[in-house]
């Protein structure tokens, strides 16, 4: 099968070069550290299987680039699963409710399985 792309959104670079390493195994991968240029990313392509997006991102939370999705992309919002090493407050845990959340570390083969399966909502395949 084709090696899924996967767009990783992660604000801590020593974590996300980690796990980008680590994905490569499976996937192809890039990165972006911020809401804004992870959305400008996702809206100059269409062909991100899924986009892993960190709970936390600084002052930005990761819920914040799902709503954004939802409104403007609505294509990519079943090809959103977030990661998260910490505990989440009530508003989150309710987006949590309609996307995957995964702990930190995430599984490789969690992350391709997800992977996987927005491709075949995208493409039937």
């Amino acid at each position: 099968m084709d090696r899924v792309r996967i767009l990783l959104v992660d604000d801590d670079e020593l974590v996300a070069k980690a796990m980008a390493r680590t994905l490569l195994r499976g996937a192809d991968v890039d990165h972006e550290s911020r809401i804004e240029s992870a959305l400008e990313r996702i809206a100059s392509d269409p062909n991100y299987d899924l986009i892993l997006c960190d709970l936390y991102l600084g002052a930005a939370r990761g819920t914040e680039l799902y709503q954004i999705v939802l409104e403007r992309l609505p294509s990519y919002s079943s090809r959103i699963a977030f990661m998260s090493g910490f505990g989440e407050t009530p508003r989150e845990l309710e987006t949590l409710r309609e996307v995957p959340c995964l702990g930190k570390p995430v599984p490789v083969e969690a992350v391709i399985a997800l992977a996987r399966q927005g491709r075949s909502r995208v493409h039937g395949s």
